[in-house]
């Protein structure tokens, strides 16, 4: 069975906050979160099962990035864009398919308003 551990950037940037918060105090590690996402009943050659991968990629990105704040959160909603994407980048390179990266290529596209 195939599954793929899915993590969100968050973890690591609250590490970086916590190194120069905690000055000279030793820093543990803080927990990333990560999703299993299975793709064993996915047939990759399939264009329709790459797109229903990518959407279970999707929906764990917006699982292990915290809530998704109030689009007037300007601030908070680029750390959550960013966690998002970073995670599903990941996730999409770990999978080692080149049907998804051009559908994580297009997706990036949609986001940015272009045609893709």
């Amino acid at each position: 069975m195939l599954n793929r551990i899915f993590t969100s950037h968050a973890g690591a940037a609250g590490l970086l906050l916590g190194l120069s918060l905690g000055a000279g105090a030793p820093v543990r590690a803080l927990p990333v979160p990560s999703v299993a996402v299975s793709y064993a009943d996915l047939d990759l050659a399939n264009a329709a099962d790459v797109r229903r991968l990518f959407q279970r990629l999707q929906h764990a990105a917006e699982v292990v990035c915290p809530e998704q704040p109030a689009i007037t959160d300007l601030s908070r909603r680029g750390a959550w864009q960013r966690c998002y994407r970073d995670a599903l980048h990941r996730a999409v390179l770990q999978v080692k398919d080149c049907e998804l990266l051009w559908a994580i290529e297009r997706d990036d596209e949609r986001r940015k308003g272009g045609t893709g």
